[in-house]
């Protein structure tokens, strides 16, 4: 009961920390090669000012891929064995037993925050720049957070096939950007909307429901955010 408590905490301070921390600016190094090229998706028209506000929000964005790509280095959970064995296991308990997942959410919160400032808290506009960013940044996310599931939980995701492990790692992501979006002032259940809107884009299905659960499941563990 007490190391359940003490990471229950240790979750608390950790996301509290991610959206309340700037990280340190510095050139992306992401490795990509596609860092320099406007691929914006959608058939979403933006005016020129508009499009150089996606460009900066992409830019946030890339400063949190060399973090999301370290992650596949991450020590096994202590937690493994026993996960893998229990029944019922739920995303945020995942989080819970690696929270060195948790390290992206910093940077997703920056970027959210920057643009809807920078839209002066114009939802439909801040909707729109959502949408409008280059879709491979999401699946960099989301292949980081997989690879991240499987070096924590080596057990656990053996016999698991990517799909699979990819599906667990979209809703981890979709919650970080739940939480980074409600964050800003956003009701729970319209950011959930508004993320499976933007993940769509980008070819990505995740249900509202599943977005406001694990936002959800992921605030209970500790997380003080708004809605």
């Amino acid at each position: 009961m007490k190391e359940s408590l003490n990471q229950y905490t240790r979750l608390k301070r950790l996301i509290k920390e991610s959206l309340l921390t700037q990280p340190k600016k510095k050139d992306c190094n992401c490795g990509c090669g596609g860092c320099g090229k406007k691929s914006h998706s959608t058939s979403i028209t933006l005016t020129e000012a508009e499009e150089k506000t996606v460009d900066k929000f992409e830019a946030l964005m890339k400063k949190g891929l060399p973090t999301a790509a370290q992650l596949k280095k991450l020590p096994p959970s202590k937690k493994d064995k026993e996960l893998n064995e229990a029944v019922g296991v739920t995303i945020a308990t995942l989080v819970l037993g690696a929270p060195g997942i948790l390290k992206v959410l910093s940077y997703i919160t920056q970027a959210v925050g920057w643009l809807f400032g920078a839209n002066k808290g114009d939802g439909n506009m801040f909707s729109r720049g959502l949408m409008k960013a280059s879709k491979w940044l999401h699946h960099k996310y989301i292949d980081g957070i997989a690879a991240g599931l499987k070096a924590a939980y080596p057990e656990r995701y053996k016999n698991k096939s990517d799909k699979a492990i990819g599906r667990d790692a979209q809703l981890i992501y979709a919650g970080m950007l739940a939480i980074a979006i409600v964050a800003t002032g956003v009701g729970a259940a319209h950011a959930a909307s508004q993320v499976a809107k933007t993940l769509e884009v980008a070819h990505i299905g995740v249900d509202v429901a599943d977005i406001v659960s694990i936002a959800s499941e992921l605030s209970s563990a500790g997380a003080a955010i708004a809605t």
